[in-house]
């Protein structure tokens, strides 16, 4: 009985491929990116494409009215706003009147930042008050020397420093948003001062989270750390899952391009632009059909004259052969 249970509330979280396969169009999305800075960044991260300069879209801070004009095309149905991609969040100035409009529009909002830059107290107390929900703060280390073998051009100081300001101004507002998270990315060199992190984020007051950093392959032996990752580069992180991403989110960069998820960062990624046509010429149109097509064929089939998407060689998720292989006859051993 707990088994049929567990079936049916997987058919009801996934209703909505229930109306993919009537018509092939999408409902849609609840969630999503909607970047306010893009290519942009005070930080040279090694392993990201802003910070190691191989980014490709170009670089680009949206304006408030962008945004203004952006948030007016979303669909009823979107809820949740992820606001932050290839770039620092906070460096753009109109960011609190960002998430203001946002949040007058009834979304959630959330942010992931590396708080590395200097920030006066108006601007915390401004970024508090615009009513953002969720800041997520990405910090790979307790101390300097850690911190900067990926945080590279940032002072963990700042960042420590950043995260009391934000604790201390709430509790002077009498706010309990937005919620501090620090996230803690997991390498060779990061994960001998785990519990020196988890320590620290106790005293400043802020929730920890622990993760294994997503290393590229040609770094992998000498980045992974010790528990956190497996002795081999995984070449599908994924392999029994279909990417819900093209399904059910959107992501939309500072210039207003669109791109099926946001792992994606070449300008030959883009499938429209919101300041240039509508949201479901787009999220419905030729281009994300035939995206989606790569993971279940038979519901959207597209043209042949269609380009093939980057998706073909994603490394996250399973393409649908492999997901069923892999889930229903699994290799031995």
């Amino acid at each position: 009985m707990e088994r049929k249970n567990g079936l049916l509330r997987k058919v009801w979280k996934h209703r909505w491929l229930l109306k993919t396969m009537l018509d092939g169009r999408c409902p849609p999305p609840t969630w999503g990116i909607i970047a306010p800075t893009t290519n942009i960044c005070n930080l040279s991260c090694p392993f990201c494409k802003t910070g190691n300069k191989t980014m490709s879209l170009p670089k680009k801070m949206m304006s408030l009215e962008d945004f203004r004009i952006i948030i007016g095309k979303m669909p009823a149905a979107f809820h949740e706003l992820h606001m932050y991609g290839w770039g620092e969040p906070l460096i753009n100035p109109d960011f609190p009147e960002m998430v203001r409009l946002a949040k007058a529009r009834g979304m959630e909002t959330y942010i992931d930042t590396n708080l590395a830059l200097p920030l006066s107290p108006d601007r915390i107390r401004d970024i508090i008050e615009s009513g953002l929900d969720d800041m997520t703060v990405s910090c790979d280390g307790a101390t300097q020397a850690t911190y900067e073998r990926y945080r590279v051009g940032g002072r963990v100081d700042q960042v420590f420093a950043n995260i009391e300001a934000f604790v201390q101004a709430k509790k002077s507002i009498g706010r309990d948003n937005p919620r501090i998270t620090w996230k803690y990315l997991i390498n060779r060199w990061s994960e001998p001062e785990l519990t020196q992190a988890y320590e620290k984020a106790k005293e400043l007051g802020v929730v920890f989270n622990k993760f294994g950093m997503t290393i590229p392959p040609e770094r992998y032996k000498e980045w992974k750390s010790e528990k956190f990752h497996p002795d081999e580069c995984v070449e599908c992180h994924f392999p029994t899952a279909i990417c819900t991403y093209l399904f059910q989110s959107i992501v939309i960069h500072s210039d207003g391009s669109v791109t099926p998820c946001c792992y994606m960062h070449s300008h030959h990624d883009i499938v429209g632009n919101l300041l240039q046509s509508d949201f479901e010429s787009i999220w419905n149109g030729p281009l994300m059909r035939k995206t989606r097509q790569i993971f279940i064929p038979v519901l959207f089939p597209g043209r042949r004259t269609m380009p093939v998407a980057t998706c073909t060689s994603c490394k996250l998720y399973a393409r649908w052969k492999q997901a069923l292989t892999a889930r229903f006859f699994p290799a031995k051993g």
